[in-house]
């Protein structure tokens, strides 16, 4: 892998695209089905991002946030999602994004997010 940064990637499908698109950019995806087990995976791992695949969870981003934020001031976050009720106020916090489920979109901001990280 040439990248070799850990993308945490929250999502209920292990064979979801976005696993896929962290394979083939050389990125290593790690990745846990509930929020507990991401939590601590952030607070006891080191992950350079987390993707939140918000259309196959049952989790409330505000709630998830909140718990990384705690664990971690600065991990990027990106919640990839087209329907979250507490845009405006995610959109508010620190080092969090919102995009829609757009492969290009994707690739284009985790890029730029992990080069600002060296």
């Amino acid at each position: 892998m040439e990248n070799l940064a850990s993308i945490l990637i929250v999502t209920n499908d292990e064979q979801s695209e976005l696993v896929e698109i962290m394979f083939n950019l050389g990125y290593l995806p790690l990745i846990r089905r509930k929020m507990y087990p991401a939590l601590n995976m952030i607070r006891h791992k080191c992950v350079d991002a987390v993707l939140l695949d918000f259309d196959q969870m049952e989790i409330d981003a505000l709630e998830f946030i909140i718990n990384v934020r705690d664990i971690n001031s600065v991990i990027p976050v990106v919640i990839v999602d087209t329907s979250i009720d507490e845009k405006e106020f995610l959109l508010k916090q620190n080092h969090v994004v919102l995009i829609e489920k757009n492969v290009n979109q994707i690739k284009t901001l985790l890029k730029s997010l992990l080069r600002t990280k060296s």
